[in-house]
């Protein structure tokens, strides 16, 4: 009599791009966004990651705009970076050529409203952060007109610290769809555009200068 041997395979599909949760259930991992860029008002800017500000390129100069401040930046899907300015105006380049691809046009944001930071999501609808008190505001838009995706409204964003310490950045990661908040005790965390610390709390970034603008590029 033959003797019949039953094989059993198991089938373990590969799969990539998955995206696991930590043990805390809180943030997926890897838990860094691929590059984060920073501006810093020496004139430089820097590629890196949350946790390491130089991990992918140290310092390297950019072209500063004569009689302008730059009060934020971000980076769109088509990798333009768009910077806002102290006078109300916009433009957009490269990391280190503000006005590469678009001069300085109007942003028309309400000025009274202090500027917290900018993100552009995966869809390229345009965030914008506000402070200046007590409680902090959001709304959503382009880079010309602000509010136009909340219809010319504002709400309020849980982005300022226990102790009323407000972001100096905010930037948006596009793959994740996660906001990152960066604070000047060098701390940064990562939530929503209403909730700082919803995916995970505040954590060493290692940022050593001071920011002008924080970026994420859209994407792996």
């Amino acid at each position: 009599m033959k003797k019949i041997v039953w094989v059993v395979v198991f089938f373990l599909p590969l799969l990539t791009g998955i995206v696991t949760l930590d043990r805390g259930g809180k943030y997926p991992m890897p838990s860094d966004p691929a590059q984060v860029y920073y501006w810093y008002t020496d004139g430089t800017v820097s590629s890196g990651s949350t946790v390491n500000p130089v991990a992918h390129k140290n310092y390297y100069t950019y072209a500063v705009p004569e009689n302008k401040k730059i009060v934020a930046v971000a980076i769109a899907s088509n990798d333009h970076v768009y910077y806002w300015y102290d006078d109300n105006t916009t433009s957009a380049g490269t990391t280190n050529n503000p006005t590469k691809y678009k001069g300085y046009y109007s942003s028309n944001r309400d000025m009274k409203r202090k500027l917290l930071g900018v993100g552009i999501a995966k869809n390229d609808k345009v965030y914008y952060w506000y402070g200046g008190g007590i409680t902090a505001w959001a709304s959503t838009g382009t880079t010309n007109n602000p509010t136009k995706h909340t219809n010319g409204s504002y709400y309020e964003a849980e982005i300022l610290k226990d102790d009323y310490t407000e972001p100096v950045a905010v930037a948006i990661d596009g793959f994740y769809d996660k906001v990152f908040y960066w604070y000047p005790d060098g701390t940064v965390s990562s939530g929503t555009s209403d909730d700082a610390t919803k995916y995970r709390k505040h954590y060493n970034s290692n940022l050593k200068k001071q920011v002008v603008g924080i970026a994420i590029r859209n994407g792996k």
